[in-house]
Formats: C-alpha cells, sequence, structure tokens
C-alpha cells in the first residue's frame, strides 16, 4: 500500500457524512496525511425554473444553498482538524470537478462513498468507476451502510 501524503475526501453532506468522517480519520491518522475536503454541486438548471422565476430569486436561492453547504463543510473540517483553507465548494460536474481539483492540490488519494446496492455498482459506484477512469491519483470507495434499512 502507498504511503498517502494528500488525502481529499469528496462529500455529499448527505447522513452518511458522519461515516465517511470516520473512516477518512482513520486513514489520515494511519499515514499522517495532510486533508482537504470538497463538496460539489450543480446550478440549478434552466429547464427546471418555472416562467414565474426571477433571475435574482435564483441567484439567492444558489448563495443560500453555497452558504449552507459551506458551514457544513467547515463543521466537518472542525471534526477532522482540516484548516478552512483546504475546504472547497464547487459547482459543476462532480466527476471532473473532483479529479481537477485532485490534480490541482496534489492530492495522491480521493476518497469518496457508496450507497449502491445493485450487481456490479456493488463492487464500485458509477461515480466511484467515473472518477476512477480520469483520476490523477488513487481512489478509495468506502461503502456506505443503507440508513433505510434501519427506518423500517
Amino acid at each position: 500500500m502507498s504511503q498517502y501524503k494528500h488525502v481529499l475526501l469528496a462529500l455529499d453532506l448527505s447522513e452518511n457524512t458522519p461515516q465517511m468522517v470516520l473512516e477518512t480519520k482513520y486513514i489520515i491518522e494511519k499515514f499522517n496525511a495532510k486533508l482537504s475536503i470538497v463538496h460539489v454541486f450543480d446550478l440549478i438548471p434552466m429547464a427546471y425554473q418555472t416562467d414565474f422565476s426571477l433571475p435574482s430569486e435564483n441567484a439567492e436561492h444558489e448563495e443560500a444553498i453555497k452558504s449552507e453547504a459551506q458551514q457544513k463543510i467547515y463543521a466537518v473540517a472542525k471534526l477532522l482538524n482540516v484548516p478552512k483553507e483546504a475546504c472547497y465548494l464547487r459547482t459543476g460536474a462532480i466527476k471532473p470537478a473532483i479529479t481537477k481539483l485532485a490534480q490541482e492540490i496534489a492530492a495522491d488519494l480521493i476518497i469518496i462513498g457508496s450507497n449502491s446496492h445493485h450487481g456490479i455498482e456493488k463492487l464500485l459506484s458509477k461515480l466511484g468507476n467515473a472518477i476512477l477512469s480520469i483520476a490523477p491519483c488513487s481512489v478509495l470507495v468506502i461503502k456506505l451502510k443503507d440508513n433505510s434499512k434501519n427506518e423500517k
């Protein structure tokens, strides 16, 4: 196994974030690695806007989403002793945003989560496979617990 020096944790800020935090903490402690955190969200598509939406309403909504995501990233960063300068919020397509950032910051490991439960996706999620195909470094896909089983 490689000696990882800089890990990029890609979070979707879902209910699985605590599991991602625990597993990432173990990895960065084991390798004494630097950690950066990223969350990527898509812009609000124009096709879904109503005829009555005003551009300023959409901009305000987008800013509110960005602000909330940034606060969640900072909360995770605090748990993992990551400085705010190592927290990134990107907009756009997830795969290129994560891999481009990994290259920019010279990460040697990208950590993502997968909660797929069917067929080949059990081995590697679609997102994980997509990132792996263009990533400039190793990719670790963490199998996330299925929280829907606990709701029954």
